[in-house]
Order: C-alpha cells, then structure tokens, then sequence
C-alpha cells in the first residue's frame, strides 16, 4: 500500500522541519545509509546520521524542505524538493530517493 511506504519519509520530513532529531531517526533502520549520488555513502547507520543531523538541526533553526513532486514506486519514495535555511552549504534544490522497507527507510540517495 503507498501510504505504507510514504509514511515514514513524511515522519522524518516533519521532523526534519522541526529539527527533532528523535523523531527523525525514528523512522531510519539502525544500518540506514545516506548517498549522494555520485559517490559512496557518506553515513551509515543511525550514530553517524545522528551526529550529522544535530549540527545541522542546532545551526539551523530555520530549516525548512518542501516536496515539489513526489513519485512512489514500489518501495521507493523519490522527491524533487527544496531546503532552504540551511546553515550547510550545498543544500538547497535536490532529488532524494528513500528506499523503505518494513515500515523504516533503510537507504536515502541523494542528488543535488
């Protein structure tokens, strides 16, 4: 079912908005990867995503990503979106691809 699949990436992505790191790995398996793509991933499991998304979250109180376009098959969630408030560098229009698997994102690529 599609809801089944998109749930988990809406959950991080309100809380991505909100900067609650908590709620944000919630819904990451505990051997989830980051990708950008090219290239070979950057974090892997929930200790690296966790650290890298704290700063992010504590260095940008106005972090804010929004979904242009979604497209969902099977169980890959694939969005064109834009991040703005960013305290990083590079952030900013991306195409992020969630692989979602038993009700938690186990992989996200991304391509900016």
């Amino acid at each position: 079912m599609q809801s089944d699949v998109t749930r988990p990436v809406d959950i991080q992505l309100e809380a991505y908005n909100a900067g609650d790191i908590d709620r944000f790995l919630s819904v990451y398996s505990d051997k989830a990867s980051i990708t950008p793509l090219p290239g070979q991933p950057t974090l892997i499991g929930t200790d690296a995503i966790r650290e890298r998304y704290r700063r992010l979250f504590e260095t940008s109180p106005n972090l804010n990503a929004v979904v242009h376009h979604r497209v969902v098959i099977g169980e890959w969630v694939i969005d064109h979106e834009t991040v703005t408030g960013a305290s990083i560098a590079g952030l900013g229009e991306a195409v992020v691809a969630y692989e979602v698997r038993d009700g938690l994102i186990v992989n996200v690529f991304l391509v900016r």
